[in-house]
């Protein structure tokens, strides 16, 4: 579980992240970023799993795909937070076809996206 403080909770906070945040995209996930005003302050994520995609379908229709696939993001993401830089609001957004993906290719294309915030 991610510590209290690298959590992403209020709505404010997401819009802010989408609103004026830098954006990367893998085939299944979508990543927002944008650094805090406070330079030093812990790097937050946040995760986003929708039922559904207004654009193309349903990311993960069934509640049990959802939590499925938000525990493997926010694992990947607590095990990879400590590498990443410090004063970062980060949004990850599950795409159409995640729930398809085995776990070990979740993970490889989170820390794939994380990575290059370095």
């Amino acid at each position: 579980m991610l510590p209290k403080k690298s959590r992403l909770r209020a709505n404010a906070d997401f819009s802010r992240v989408y609103k004026l945040g830098r954006r990367q995209e893998s085939s299944n996930l979508r990543l927002f970023y944008l650094p805090r005003q406070k330079k030093g302050q812990a790097t937050r994520v946040g995760i986003v799993v929708s039922k559904k995609s207004a654009k193309v379908g349903q990311a993960a229709g069934r509640i049990a795909d959802r939590n499925r696939v938000k525990r493997i993001l926010r694992e990947t993401a607590r095990q990879i937070l400590k590498n990443l830089p410090p004063g970062l609001d980060v949004v990850v957004q599950a795409r159409p076809g995640v729930v398809k993906l085995a776990p070990g290719q979740v993970r490889g294309e989170l820390r794939e996206l994380l990575s290059a915030l370095k």
